[in-house]
Formats: structure tokens, C-alpha cells, sequence
């Protein structure tokens, strides 16, 4: 979930630095959530790095923003496409979403699922935090390094261990970023029904306990 915080904002740093909390403009959510996750985030080059190197190889070791969809009122939800570097070296793609719990529901299980365990447990948590004065947002992710969006975005494959000079994964990453701006829709990320339930965001929101 912490990916999630780290490259599933709309914040913009106003200073050239690398940013703090404070250098940040834009939701105030989106600002706690990714100083929560202690990530280390670089306006610079919209990356992130974990605040210790991962113990294993599976694990993201950074990320690139390469297109975030700010919170849409109407929607009641927010999303970004990122590249992630696991620690072995590899490269994946990846959509994170994070929304209302009561919106997200949809993209998270369908009526003609056979397994309903989960569904019956999100429904729960649901009423329960919101009893208990939270607000909850529900995460998500889909791994899409194999999907549409991901050869509109990188025609010639992701970057691989032969793409590590900085300078050819940058050029890989605004090229990328480029095609990402004319060629994706919000809709192709958060309307997707494969996304993964990653669990919850919860705030406290006292005037709705009782």
C-alpha cells in the first residue's frame, strides 16, 4: 500500500529541492499519505525510493510516476500509472488507484463471483471504520506490464537491465510520460476490473461515529 501513497499523487513541489512535506502543493491527503509512507520522493524526476533497501527481490526498490489522475469529485476517485524497478533489476507497469470504499467496490469484485468471502469481509471493514469515526478510502493495484496501455506507453518494451545509464532510462521514462499525456484516459485505469484490493486508507473523521 505504501507504492500506492508514493506514486498515486497529484502533488506538485514548488521548489527545485528535493522536497518535504512542506515543499508539496495540492490535496492534503494525498501529502500525509505519502509522508506516511516514508517514502523518499524526488520532484525532480516524479521518483520514489523506499526509506531502507527492500529484503527481497520481489519488492519495488523505486518508482516513476508516469501519469496521475487527480481526485475527480464526481468520481470519488484518483489514480496513476507507475513504473517500478524491483530489486532484482526487473521492470514492471503498474496502475494504483485509491477512491471511495463504497465506489471502489465495483472494480474490486463482480455479482457472478464465486468467492464471496472477500466481498463479505470488505463490506464489514467497511461498516466498521465508518462506525468507528473513520473515513476509509480503498487501494488498489493491477499489474498491466503486459497489457494495451503498456505498449501505447513503451512501443519498444520497458526498460530492461541493459537501460540502467541514467540517462537512457530518463529518455525512456519522457517519452513515455509523452504518449501517456495524448494516448491515456483516466477511464483505462480506473475502470478497469482486474485491480487487486491492497487494502485501506483510514482518517479519522469523528462526525460520523455513533
Amino acid at each position: 500500500s505504501k507504492v500506492i501513497f508514493a506514486g498515486g499523487h497529484s502533488l506538485v513541489s514548488m521548489s527545485s529541492k528535493k522536497g518535504s512535506k512542506s515543499d508539496f502543493v495540492g490535496d492534503p491527503l494525498d501529502a500525509s499519505a505519502l509522508s506516511y509512507s516514508g517514502w523518499n520522493y524526488s520532484p525532480q524526476d516524479k521518483s520514489a525510493t523506499p526509506p531502507e533497501k527492500p529484503v527481497k527481490k520481489e519488492y519495488p526498490a523505486k518508482i516513476w510516476q508516469i501519469k496521475s489522475f487527480p481526485f475527480n469529485s464526481d468520481k470519488k476517485m484518483s489514480s496513476a500509472v507507475v513504473l517500478i524497478k524491483k530489486q532484482d533489476g526487473k521492470y514492471r507497469l503498474w496502475a494504483v488507484v485509491k477512491g471511495s470504499s463504497d465506489v471502489m467496490r465495483r472494480q474490486f469484485f463482480q455479482n457472478d463471483d464465486p468467492d464471496q468471502q472477500l466481498r463479505h469481509w470488505y463490506e464489514d471493514k467497511i461498516k466498521t471504520l465508518g462506525k468507528s469515526g473513520y473515513r476509509s478510502i480503498a487501494l488498489g493495484t493491477v499489474d498491466i506490464t503486459y497489457s494495451k496501455i503498456a505498449k501505447m506507453l513503451f512501443p519498444a518494451g520497458l526498460p530492461d537491465d541493459h537501460d540502467t545509464q541514467d540517462n537512457a532510462l530518463q529518455g525512456y521514462i519522457k517519452i513515455a510520460r509523452g504518449y501517456a499525456v495524448r494516448l491515456i484516459h483516466r477511464d483505462d485505469i480506473e475502470q478497469t476490473s482486474s485491480l487487486c484490493l491492497n487494502g485501506f486508507a483510514c482518517f479519522e473523521a469523528p462526525m460520523r461515529a455513533g
